[in-house]
């Protein structure tokens, strides 16, 4: 019997398409299967006991050794691609698996292991890796920076120039961040983040000029054409950007400016009003002369000069013209000009003669001296006008030279009630008298050390009234510079705040008020949240953690019974603070009643909802949403997106972010959306997330979680990294319909045994395709069993959640269970021997060593075998 287990066993591993084994601990083959025959070994007996050090070359042996050693060290399965060298010459990549076989004690007593042949693929890889390898020394072999991204602008490659003179850091620390993290300067990083974000948002090719301190502190000018490429589906995939070195060229673009710009600087600079002429014809006129004259410049080129003069200015400027022609140095002249308001103004006039285009012409220079003239008359009545203002203003103006005051205003008497001839006695008073006692040792210092260093200054205080009123005053004391080479005199001015600091307090009521409002914001907010949810079909778990004290996330789902259906979505509007709120509080209600019905959701509801978003978000506000829609009569997912990119799909066997890449809403009037559709099952887990989730996964990479419970904890220890920089949602749902299918096979003869094989491998296949192959083994173990004590098996294989649970029924007499469930699998087959009942133990402990659990009835001829996927 023992032989016929072996040889079903041999059977099942010959017909693998991979190389299959089973070794012990020492690394003695126990058995293998006929794919050994690619190194020579055609009979499977020969092998048996022997190491690979006695069959394998030295290179392959190493290879063995170092992933078993690992299985066993960390009792867990291990993978590796490996090289095999074949007798037959076809050398060849093999993707090896390594599992170990762990007693009930812990020990383990062997391995398991299986190779799949994959050279196509590492060919591939080897051929991709070249052209790779390639493409990046051509690029690094070219001196301007180069450049791509993807279209969160985070930095998918860049050359050897790149690296070595702009970013200062190694490829390893630049790939998968941002210019924010690896370029010095913050306002430069700003400048071409802005300008990533306008080719990925337009798809159009920018191009723009910056400056740049490299590395080795040199300072650059640079050129950067940006231009997005795209994905197969004709969306963009990212950008690539070249930057090149133009310093040398616009330092020559400058120069050449400069030169030009020099002479009409110095022209249209100068006070004075330039002009030349040539007989009486203006030909050229700087921007001082055009404002003085008030005509257009084009009005006065062409013109006449005299048509700008009074009759004694012309006969004065025909004089000065005289002069010149018999070669005297002309003195300046008072001359008059008429302006276009008609207004007469002053003028001191030197002219000279030139050369203008090989013609003889004159260059005039005239300074406008019609606001001196009008200063200087008006010069006296600049101190009447000052002590009519110092006498009629509220606030108090004082001039003190050295100890002494010299002016006091009289709103001094108004503000403080005292005497202004008090203090021209006695300087002192006005902090021993007014200045209120805790704050007089700090204002009688801060007065003395300012008037001692002449620097400007500024205090607040508090002051007594004579009639004992308390106020708040603001004095600002600066030097008076008159010319001299010290300054002797300063200026005071004493202002009463006290209203001012009655606002400033409302305002501090008001902030409090204000953080009230957004505490009971945040409040309303969290207690608007969801409940856990748990079903027969679906359980579901939600995250909600702002950034701030409120947030701009919400979320909300609905369970539709007799639809079978989940429904919920994800709302993610920018900013923060109360308005924010606001915003999002009516958002919310916006899909609730959009999303949450009983009506079909598609694309055009989405633009029905932006439209309405472009009513309620402020003109700089946008908002991302995800929208979520289990079917569970069809089994398929639908997820519309505009503005959140990802969610997390989490298999039994994988775990991923799927991309969904949209527009944001509430910025145009039609916002781009995308729609997928994806079937799912049982045993899956998916989490629908903000842009504050998946943009740490992007950083810190997506992990496979053993179960749902799991997958929540590793999102709320994710939230507490300190990259987080945003509000953070996710939505975690698990999908845990329960009898998914049932199998049921029965057994008297070896057609129906073949036949039912064949049934249990294809449904766990299906149902658990990454351990199929030791479960099947001890379910055989337990059919054969069964059918050397019985006529008559029945066979029930079925997935409840996330376990498979086998049932296997002979009509035999059963046995005492008794003392073999309280065996290990070490003791069962010498337990066993003892009951009479040897050839059942080897199946029994296989039954132990592939399942997480078996239970026998009490009569015997019943076993459940239980499986987790």
């Amino acid at each position: 019997m023992i032989a016929q287990k072996l040889g079903q066993i041999q059977l099942l591993l010959d017909n693998m398409p991979s190389l299959a084994w089973m070794k012990n601990r020492n690394g003695q083959y126990l058995i293998i299967n006929r794919l050994f025959e690619q190194f020579g070994i055609k009979n499977g007996i020969e092998i048996i006991g022997k190491r690979d050090v006695d069959i394998f070359p030295g290179s392959m042996v190493q290879q063995f050794h170092e992933i078993e050693n690992k299985v066993m060290e960390l009792k867990t399965p291990q993978s590796a691609d490996q090289f095999y060298e074949t007798t037959t010459g076809s050398d060849a990549w093999y993707d090896t698996y390594i599992v170990p076989v762990v007693e009930e004690d812990g020990e383990v007593s062997g391995t398991i292991g299986f190779a799949r042949r994959i050279s196509c693929r590492k060919n591939l890889e080897l051929e991709l890796k070249r052209q790779k390898e390639f493409l990046k020394t051509m690029i690094d072999t070219i001196p301007d920076f180069i450049f791509y991204k993807d279209v969160n602008s985070i930095l998918l490659g860049c050359n050897k120039a790149a690296l070595e003179k702009l970013y200062g850091v190694s490829e390893g620390e630049a790939i998968g961040k941002t210019v924010l993290d690896i370029i010095r300067d913050p306002n430069l990083a700003q400048v071409c983040l802005q300008h990533d974000w306008e080719v990925l948002a337009t798809g159009k090719m920018t191009k723009s000029e910056e400056k740049a301190v490299l590395v080795d502190g040199t300072v650059i000018e640079f050129e950067t054409l940006k231009s997005p490429f795209f994905d197969n589906d004709g969306k963009i995939a990212g950008l690539l950007g070249i930057s090149r070195d133009i310093t040398a060229r616009k330092g020559l673009e400058r120069q050449l400016k400069e030169s030009q710009e020099r002479y009409s600087a110095i022209i249209n600079n100068a006070p004075e009003i330039v002009l030349i002429y040539h007989k009486g014809i203006i030909k050229f006129i700087n921007d001082v002369g055009v404002k003085a004259f008030g005509y257009e410049r084009s009005s006065i080129i062409g013109s006449d000069i005299k048509s700008y003069l009074t009759k004694t200015s012309r006969m004065c400027v025909k004089q000065i013209m005289v002069n010149i022609a018999r070669g005297e140095q002309p003195a300046a002249y008072d001359i008059e000009f008429i302006a276009k308001s008609g207004e007469i103004r002053n003028g001191l006039v030197k002219a000279a003669k030139i050369t203008l285009g090989g013609q003889p012409a004159h260059l005039v220079v005239l300074i406008d001296v019609t606001e001196k003239k009008r200063i200087e008359a008006k010069l006296w009545e600049s101190e009447e006008r000052f002590r009519r203002v110092a006498e009629n203003i509220n606030d108090v103006l004082m001039i003190m030279e050295e100890e002494k005051f010299l002016y006091i205003s009289p709103a001094f008497e108004r503000i403080t009630g005292r005497s202004i001839q008090s203090c021209l006695d006695n300087p002192q008073s006005i902090v021993d008298m007014i200045i209120y006692p805790d704050d007089r040792e700090r204002v009688r210092h801060n007065f003395i050390q300012n008037n001692r260093s002449m620097d400007a200054t500024s205090d607040e205080f508090r002051f007594l009234r004579a009639d004992g009123d308390i106020r708040w005053a603001l004095l600002r004391s600066y030097p008076i510079h008159t010319g001299e080479d010290s300054c002797k005199q300063r200026a005071i001015s004493l202002v009463d705040i006290t209203d001012q600091k009655c606002i400033e307090e409302q305002l501090r009521q008001r902030d409090e008020q204000t953080q009230r409002e957004l505490e009971l914001a945040a409040r309303v907010q969290k207690d608007s949240l969801p409940d856990p949810f748990s079903g027969d079909k679906v359980r579901i778990m939600p995250i909600f953690l702002p950034y701030n004290t409120v947030s701009g996330d919400q979320i909300n789902y609905r369970w539709f019974e007799k639809q079978q259906k989940l429904c919920g979505y994800l709302v993610d509007v920018s900013g923060h603070g109360m308005a924010t709120a606001l915003q999002t509080a009516t958002v919310k209600m916006l899909l609730d009643d959009r999303l949450l019905g009983d009506k079909e959701i598609d694309e055009e509801v989405f633009q029905q909802i932006n439209r309405s978003m472009l009513l309620y978000l402020y003109e700089e506000s946008f908002a991302g949403l995800m929208y979520f829609e289990f079917d569970f009569t069809s089994y398929l997912l639908k997820v519309i997106t505009s503005g959140i990119h990802f969610f997390l799909a989490a298999q039994p066997a994988k775990c991923e972010l799927v991309p969904v890449f949209s527009g944001y809403m509430g910025m145009f009037d039609k916002a781009e959306v995308q729609t997928k559709v994806m079937p799912f099952k049982a045993g899956e887990i998916y989490c629908m997330m903000s842009d504050g989730a998946s943009d740490l996964l992007e950083i810190f990479g997506v992990s496979r979680q053993e179960n749902f419970g799991e997958y929540v904890n590793w999102f709320k220890k994710l939230a507490r990294q300190s990259e987080r920089m945003d509000d953070y949602s996710v939505v975690c749902i698990e999908i845990v319909e329960k009898n998914t299918k049932i199998s049921i096979c029965n057994i008297q003869n070896p057609a129906e045994l073949d036949q039912a094989q064949g049934i249990i491998a294809e449904f766990l296949a299906q149902h658990m395709p990454t351990c199929a192959v030791l479960f099947e083994v001890a379910i055989n173990e337990a059919v054969n069993n069964g059918l050397v004590v019985s006529e008559r098996i029945q066979v029930k294989l079925k997935r409840i959640g996330s376990r498979i649970v086998v049932r296997v029924k002979d009509n035999g007499a059963g046995f005492s269970t008794k003392q073999i469930n309280a065996l290990g699998v070490k003791d069962v087959d010498n337990k066993f021997e003892q009951l009479g009942l040897s050839e059942r133990g080897r199946g029994i402990m296989m039954m132990k060593m592939f399942c997480d659990q078996i239970i026998y009835n009490a009569q015997g001829n019943e076993v459940l075998l239980m499986k987790k996927i």
